[in-house]
C-alpha cells in the first residue's frame, strides 16, 4: 500500500511524538501503553506509527468506561434477564431503542 493510499485508508498517520503532543502525555508513556497492548498502532521497521482515526476511536471507547469485556457482560445479563421474563431478544432491542429516541 503506497503512502497515499495508507492516508486515504487511515488519515492523518502520527509518530510517537505527534501523538504524545496530541495527547498532552509524555512520549515515553506512549511507549509503554504501545508495549502493553493499550495504543492502537503499528510497528514499521523500529518505527511505531499510530493512525489519528484509530487513536481517536480509542479516545471515545475510553471516555465512555466501555470495553469489549463489560459490554459483553452487560449484554449476557440482559440476555438471562430477558429469557427469565420471557421476552425475545427483538422485544429487548425494541425497548433500547424506544428509550433511546425518547432521551
Amino acid at each position: 500500500m503506497k503512502a497515499r493510499e495508507t492516508t486515504a485508508v487511515y488519515g492523518e498517520i502520527l509518530t510517537v511524538e505527534e501523538l504524545a503532543s496530541y495527547l498532552k502525555i509524555n512520549a515515553q508513556t506512549v511507549y509503554r501503553r504501545f508495549r502493553a497492548g493499550d495504543l492502537p498502532g503499528v510497528r514499521i521497521g523500529r518505527s511505531i506509527r499510530f493512525p489519528r482515526s484509530l487513536v481517536d476511536a480509542w479516545l471515545r471507547l475510553r471516555a465512555t468506561g466501555w470495553d469489549e469485556e463489560r459490554r459483553q457482560g452487560l449484554f449476557g445479563r440482559l440476555r438471562e434477564h430477558a429469557a427469565k421474563k420471557g421476552l425475545r431478544e427483538s422485544d429487548v432491542v425494541a425497548v433500547v431503542k424506544r428509550r433511546r429516541r425518547s432521551g
